[in-house]
C-alpha cells in the first residue's frame, strides 16, 4: 500500500487580526487627541505667578476652566451654576477623593473664583489648584 506524503503546512502570518488591533489604537489616541483639545479649547488668560509650577497628580483631577465673563465649562461644555456643582457632586462619589484644577481668567471676577471654590467645597473637594502661568519676566 502506497502511503501518501501531506505536504507540510505552510507556515503563514494572519493579517487580520493585527488590522483589528491597529484599528483600536487607532482609534484610542484620536479619541483622546480630541478630548485632549476640547481641554484646551475655552481661551482664557491665566494669571502670572513667580511660583507657577505642575500640580502633583494633574492626570486625575477635574479641569474647571472660568472665563472672563464668568462662563464655566469643564472639557469644553458650558456649565450653569446648577449643572457643575452636579457634576462635581457626582465626580466626588465616582472617582474620590475630588481633585480640581480652576483655570480662570486673569479678568474673571474674584467673587466667581469664590463661588466656584465654595462649591468644589461643598461637592467634598479635597484639593483645588489654580491654574497660573510662569512669571514673564
Amino acid at each position: 500500500m502506497r502511503v501518501r506524503r501531506r505536504d507540510a503546512d505552510e507556515i503563514g502570518l494572519q493579517i487580520a487580526p493585527m488590522c483589528d488591533v491597529v484599528f483600536l489604537v487607532l482609534t484610542f489616541f484620536m479619541l483622546t487627541t480630541h478630548l485632549a483639545r476640547q481641554e484646551r479649547m475655552a481661551a482664557v488668560r491665566l494669571p502670572t505667578a513667580s511660583a507657577a509650577g505642575l500640580a502633583d497628580g494633574a492626570e486625575g483631577r477635574l479641569a474647571v476652566t472660568v472665563d472672563a465673563q464668568g462662563n464655566a465649562s469643564v472639557g469644553g461644555t458650558p456649565l450653569d451654576a446648577a449643572a457643575l456643582r452636579q457634576l462635581m457632586r457626582e465626580r466626588a462619589k465616582a472617582h474620590p477623593p475630588l481633585k480640581i484644577v480652576l483655570r480662570a481668567d486673569a479678568a474673571t471676577p474674584a467673587r466667581r473664583i469664590r463661588e466656584v471654590i465654595g462649591w468644589s467645597a461643598e461637592a467634598g473637594a479635597s484639593e483645588v489648584a489654580l491654574g497660573t502661568t510662569g512669571d514673564r519676566r
